[in-house]
Order: structure tokens, then C-alpha cells, then sequence
């Protein structure tokens, strides 16, 4: 069981590396962000990214989970140019995320590191009891 978590980090962190191709000379790419939460579920993690990315115009692409294991949002704001992936992966005993933001036009989208910073409060707000 641990080797098979050990690959899908392996797997989710190669994927999650792969460059977004720059469309516009505006275009903000926020560097990857890994962390994790002890008291966070996978469920837990994909809701509040879902509700987080939802408020900030973009919609979700795909919705891909193996409960408690693994989750990946997908998703993207198509009028203004942004895209997000965020996966959520389930340890020992905490879950992992990686968020990869990518914005068009910063001036008008949340900037890709505002919005990792949302995502990432909100996964702080829901280990809270």
C-alpha cells in the first residue's frame, strides 16, 4: 500500500510539473504549492477547493476521486483566461494537496497566488472543529 502511494505521488507530482504554454504576455503562473493537513480529508480538501474556485468564476472541468486515496479538481475560468489544478492526496494520517494556478489576465482574475492563498485558507478553515 505504501509503494502504491508513493507512485501516485510520484505520478501526481511529474503531471503537475508539466508547464502550461503561455498564451499572453500577461500570463501568471503561481508556482506549485505542496502541503498538508493532519485533521483534512480528501472529501474535505476537493469540497473546499470546489467551493474556494467556484467563488472566484471558475468551473469545474473534472471531478476524478478514489475515496480516501486521491482526488484531482480540474477546472477553469473560460472567459478570462485562467485555469487551476489542485490534487488532494490522502497519507497516513493527514492529506496532501498541490495547487497549480495559471491566470491570463491577473488584472482581472484573482492572481494565481491570491487564489492558491484562498484555497489554502479555506483547507486550513475546514480542519477546524
Amino acid at each position: 500500500m505504501l509503494r502504491l502511494r508513493e507512485g501516485i505521488m510520484l505520478a501526481v507530482l511529474s503531471i503537475a510539473a508539466i508547464p502550461i504554454a503561455a498564451q499572453d504576455a500577461q500570463t501568471t503562473r503561481q508556482p506549485i504549492e505542496q502541503r498538508s493537513f493532519s485533521a483534512l480529508s480528501v472529501a474535505q480538501c476537493l469540497d473546499a477547493v470546489q467551493r474556494t474556485a467556484s467563488r472566484q468564476g471558475y468551473i469545474q472541468h473534472t471531478d476524478q476521486h478514489d475515496p480516501g486515496q486521491w482526488g484531482l479538481y480540474i477546472g477553469g475560468a473560460p472567459l478570462i483566461g485562467g485555469s487551476l489544478v489542485v490534487y488532494c492526496i490522502g497519507m497516513e494520517q493527514s492529506t496532501a494537496y498541490i495547487i497549480q494556478a495559471h491566470a491570463t489576465h491577473p488584472s482581472i482574475l484573482a492572481t494565481p497566488e491570491g487564489l492558491s492563498q484562498e484555497i489554502t485558507q479555506a483547507l486550513h478553515t475546514a480542519t477546524l472543529p
